[in-house]
């Protein structure tokens, strides 16, 4: 469908059935035009507006049954690739990853045994106070294969005060073999 100019030479408004918005909808497991409109409506209009929705609210909101919005709730996710686990499952997850050793035995006692790996970890104080110092042993750390307490990997480090040394992170590398 064309859309005409107005008399004032504006483009008329683009009817919701064309919308990119729609069409996106409609990409989800059992969502047709009249479905996709309904979530449109009432403002869901992202995969992550759904995929964020009870299916009570969901069903609620638009008047479609709670099974059809389980499964149009279940399709956002995957497109999204959320994945829904227990408390339990993620226990279990956190456990696996384990943690990297500081280097200062004292320091990862405090830490419940070191950094949690596969976790955003922030550490602040004073200037000179060793924040650089321990994010550099840390990444080295990481870096160590794995038969040298390391785990064989790529460390990724924040520095917000733009006080990382690269040659300091040679020398801590070097010294660690």
């Amino acid at each position: 469908m064309s859309e005409e100019p107005s008399q004032t030479g504006e483009q008329s408004p683009e009817a919701p059935e064309d919308s990119p918005i729609i069409k996106k909808l409609m990409e989800l497991d059992g969502v047709g035009e009249a479905t996709a409109l309904r979530l449109y409506e009432n403002d869901y209009t992202s995969y992550e507006s759904l995929s964020i929705a009870s299916a009570e609210e969901l069903a609620a909101a638009t008047g479609l049954g709670l099974a059809m919005c389980h499964k149009i709730i279940n399709s956002a996710r995957e497109k999204l690739n959320i994945q829904i686990i227990t408390a339990e499952d993620l226990e279990k997850l956190i456990q696996s990853r384990g943690k990297i050793t500081t280097g200062s035995s004292k320091l990862d006692d405090l830490l419940g045994g070191g950094v949690p790996v596969g976790e955003v970890t922030e550490f602040f104080g004073e200037g000179g106070s060793g924040k650089t110092q321990l994010a550099i042993q840390l990444a080295v750390n990481v870096m160590l294969p794995k038969e040298k307490g390391g785990l064989d990997g790529n460390p990724f480090i924040i520095d917000s005060e733009k006080t990382f040394s690269p040659q300091r992170f040679r020398e801590v590398a070097a010294a660690a073999g």
